[in-house]
This record gives C-alpha cells, structure tokens and sequence, in this order.
C-alpha cells in the first residue's frame, strides 16, 4: 500500500490516565509538568503510551495547545482524553476538506435522490435474483443495545495533508458495506476519486457525486491508482473494478438523523458516510467518549460503523492514521458535534457482474451526470 494511504500503527495496548490532582503521565512526579496534568473525568480513560511519550517531546506551543485544551475540559465535564495525537502536526484545513450544499439545496438534493433510490435498490434486488446472487445479511438489528462494524473494516487510511476527507468517506462506506455483503476485501482507490470522480479536490469535496459517479464508472483499486495526497491528474487507463448499485440519504432534511434513524440505516445498509464538526479538541482525541457540543460550519467527513447504548455514542472511523484516537477511530457522544448531518449509505453492485442495463436506463430517466463535465 502507498505510504502516504497507509496508516502508521502505534504501540499496542493501553495505560490508564492518572488523576489530575495526584498522579504524573508516569510514576515518579519529577515527570510530570503540573500545567499537563489531565481533567478528572479522564482520570479512568485508557489510551495508548505513544501519546505520553509523543508529549513529552512536543514542542512548547503544542504543551500550551494541550495545557488549554484540558482546561477547557475541566470547565465543560468533557468524558475523553486530550493528547498530541499526529493531527496536531497538521492544519484543521489539511486535515478536513468537506464542502457541502446550502440546507435548502441539500433537501432539495436528499428528496430527488431518495426518490432515485428507491427505484435502484428495487432494480439491484431484482438483478441479483436473476444473476442467482443473494446478499449476506447484515449481523445487527436496530434494536441492538450495541453494533460494530469495525472488525470488518479495512485498514485504518491516512489522508495526509490534502483536504480529501470526503474521498475517504465515500471509499470507507463503500468497501464496509462490499465486504458485509459480499464478504471479500477490497482496497479501492482514492486517488482515482480525487482526480477523476469531479467531486473535489485537496482543497475539499463531498461524497454526493462521489456516489452518483460510481454508478456508472468504475473505480479502480489502490494498486492500480496508488494515493499521492495530490489533486493529480485523471488519465482514461486502467480500467476500474468497483461500482455502485444505488445509494441515498439516511433523512430528507438538512438535520443530524435521529438516533434511531441512523441505526435503521446502519442495519438495512452497512457503514454510513456522514458529515462532522471537526475543532482542535477532535484533533486532540486519544480515547473516551467524546462529548464537545460545538455548533460551528460542519467541516469533516468520517464512517460510522457501530453505535453503544451503553456509551450513548456512535463509533466512527476517521482517516488521519492510527496515531489519532484509538488507533484511528473514535467514540462520539450521540449529537455532538452534528455527528451524522447529510448522513449517506451505498449499495456496492458485483465486481464480477456487468452494469445493470436497468439502472443505466434509470439514469438516463433522471438525467444524473456520472462524469465530470469540462
């Protein structure tokens, strides 16, 4: 896998956090700076030694950065821990790069396209019937008090300094959902995305057109358009593999989904691509439930892969690499940061299966542009 795509695993295992008014980041509190010292309620929260030892080392404007930021969490009851995660080392813009539609032409958008998605999914299960497939049905139910995906997830990816979280995002949900329904792994290409898809570039983009492109074209694998964190350049050859059956929105409305729909979603469809509020605490997350509630211009996209009752959160996958959060994912409290805003499933269609010559005159029905124009 290309260096930049693949993700750095850090040390495995996990030290409990010490108590902020006792103990130092290690035993002996000769170690410990006083103005480091982590909030209460991290106190029980384990996350990976490399972040300690990552901290030590920092340079002086990343210990004040972390310094305020679990100020910040004493003040405002935050439940995870605050440490010097590998996306510190970049910009919130480097590290994001979602652009979505003003609300009124988002629903606008959603309507039109759930209604497309009814007609797909009803021509896919037609398909697959008289191609004598059938799709494996999906471990979950709604009713679960807990759901995970990430077992089944491919490597955790690294987007590097280019703005193409939103390329991730619709390549994560996809080859989650490949592999519950059709249990093989696939390694799909993000750069051919970035380059090819008109849906956006380094400087940011969104998994709409993304989806609406993979209907009709093929995407190609990893090896054959390895990850450069570059705009690059589309070229017509090779020819890609993977595509898409059909795909919709999880709501109709320019709001974060219900709990309960985002669940029906995840259970009737797989790993869902989903919109966040990315600030320097999310950069910041090493473990534990994170809780911000920050109302700001929604920036970030990431998977959702499972959710627990127990936690009231969703488990999401990001693409920053395995030294943030809990070797590249996270738990986030259900709603914080508009986590699930212009939420999006995918339904992959067979590698070995030609285009359905149903759904590409549905297509044309709709006048959906599959290709970048100009």
């Amino acid at each position: 896998m290309n260096s930049f795509k693949q993700a750095v695993p850090i040390i495995a295992g996990a030290v409990a956090f010490a108590a902020i008014a006792a103990t130092p980041f290690f035993a002996g509190a000769a170690q410990q700076t006083p103005s480091l010292k982590k909030a209460p309620l991290a106190a029980q929260i384990k996350e990976a030694p490399i972040y300690n030892q990552r901290l030590l080392n920092a340079p002086p404007q990343i210990k004040t950065q972390i310094t305020q930021l679990r100020q910040v969490a004493v003040q405002q009851n935050w439940t995870f821990s605050i440490g010097y995660t590998t996306a510190l080392d970049r910009s919130i813009e480097q590290l994001t790069g979602l652009k979505l539609p003003q609300p009124a032409e988002l629903e606008a958008k959603m309507v039109s396209q759930n209604k497309f998605a009814i007609e797909a999914l009803d021509l896919d299960r037609k398909y697959m019937i008289a191609k004598k497939f059938t799709l494996a049905p999906l471990p979950c139910t709604a009713g679960s008090a807990s759901c995970s995906y990430e077992s089944r997830m491919p490597a955790i990816r690294n987007q590097g300094g280019c703005g193409s979280c939103w390329a991730f995002t619709a390549m994560g949900a996809y080859e989650g959902t490949y592999r519950l329904r059709f249990n093989a792994v696939i390694d799909t290409s993000e750069q051919h995305i970035v380059s090819c898809a008109g849906a956006g570039s380094c400087a940011g983009g969104w998994w709409d057109p993304v989806f609406t492109w993979m209907l009709g074209t093929k995407v190609r694998s990893e090896a054959q358009t390895p990850y450069t964190a570059s705009n690059g350049v589309c070229t017509p050859a090779p020819t890609g593999t993977y595509k898409a059956a059909a795909w919709g929105f999880v709501t109709v409305k320019a709001a974060v989904p219900t709990v309960a729909q985002l669940k029906s979603a995840l259970v009737t469809h797989g790993p869902l691509a989903v919109a966040v509020r990315v600030t320097p605490a999310f950069q910041a997350y090493t473990a534990g439930v994170f809780n911000q509630n920050d109302t700001g211009w929604i920036n970030h996209g990431v998977v959702i892969v499972g959710w627990d009752d127990a936690k009231g959160a969703w488990r999401i996958r990001n693409s920053w690499g395995t030294g943030w959060g809990e070797n590249g994912y996270m738990w986030i409290k259900y709603g914080a940061n508009s986590i699930g805003y212009a939420a999006a499933w995918v339904r992959p269609a067979r590698q070995d299966l030609v285009l359905n010559p149903d759904l590409l005159r549905l297509i044309e029905r709709n006048r959906l542009v599959l290709r970048p124009i100009g």
